[in-house]
């Protein structure tokens, strides 16, 4: 790859991470300030974006590096998650056992999302190594 052509992928991988970066700042931003509708409306917007600069770029913005980065970056996180999930969520239901601790929704949503999360995990990891 010559140099132009590197300089040429970097830059629309940074236009890329950036419009993704933008679109989950300005969301956040627009829905704290109670901009809901043009929050959702900034984000697909911003996100259309990204589709246009991989289209439009003539190169492959992610190869090979990249995909091992990902999927080393995702099973530490999925881990990290596991771990801090199997000693926070059973500690809590000891504490509200005892009437330390009460489940609040938010709690109680969280508990559940992160249960759909591993079930997911789980059933993706099947999925996969059925194909191999």
């Amino acid at each position: 790859m010559t140099s132009n052509a590197t300089r040429g992928r970097q830059t629309y991988r940074r236009a890329y991470l950036g419009l993704w970066m933008l679109a989950g700042v300005t969301f956040g931003v627009l829905v704290g300030l109670g901009y809901n509708l043009v929050a959702t409306a900034a984000f697909f917007l911003l996100a259309g974006a990204t589709l246009v600069v991989e289209r439009t770029s003539g190169a492959t913005l992610f190869d090979e590096r990249d995909e091992s980065i990902h999927r080393r970056a995702s099973a530490r996180t999925m881990g990290l998650y596991g771990v801090l999930s199997a000693l926070v969520f059973p500690a809590l239901v000891a504490l509200d056992a005892v009437g330390l601790y009460e489940w609040g929704p938010m709690a109680a949503g969280v508990a559940i999302a992160v249960a759909v999360l591993y079930v997911t995990y789980l059933a993706m990891t099947m999925v996969v190594g059925a194909r191999r």
